[in-house]
């Protein structure tokens, strides 16, 4: 059995917004305590610490909630993700598979017209959806 896991990037910009928000709170509370600022300074100061740690908490999170898991055996296929159901499928009732221009979306095309959709989270590596369109052509040559 072949897994393929496809995870998004780490969320870069959510980080330094989180980072910078988190700083600029401490640097105020700490400013309203040794200067004679009114408590809604403070307040604000709390409010922008608070604001960058569920900001960080969301981007530590949110990458790991969107990770795509393709399993692939002689058999069969079964795909997995947080964010829709799990698909499972024969390559014998598998048509053909095709990959998108951009490499984002891989559709397999069944026997009974319905189409399974794997798409990349996020903006997942071209590199890794290729691989997963390799091993599932060499599944479906292999059953010919």
């Amino acid at each position: 059995m072949k897994r393929h896991v496809l995870k998004p990037p780490v969320p870069v910009r959510a980080l330094v917004i989180a980072a910078i928000a988190t700083v600029l709170g401490a640097l105020i509370i700490v400013l309203t305590a040794a200067l004679p600022w009114p408590g809604v300074v403070f307040a604000l100061g709390a409010m922008a610490v608070l604001f960058g740690l569920i900001v960080l908490g969301y981007a530590l999170l949110a990458p790991a909630r969107k990770q795509l898991v393709i399993s692939t055996d002689e058999n069969g296929y079964q795909i997995e993700g947080n964010q829709q159901q799990t698909a499972r499928g024969s390559w014998s009732d598998v048509i053909r598979a095709t990959q998108s221009d951009t490499g984002a979306r891989i559709t397999l095309e069944l026997r009974d017209g319905h189409e399974e959709h794997i798409m990349a989270p996020g903006t997942a590596h071209r590199t890794v959806m290729d691989r997963v369109a390799a091993d599932i052509e060499a599944r479906l040559a292999d059953r010919r």
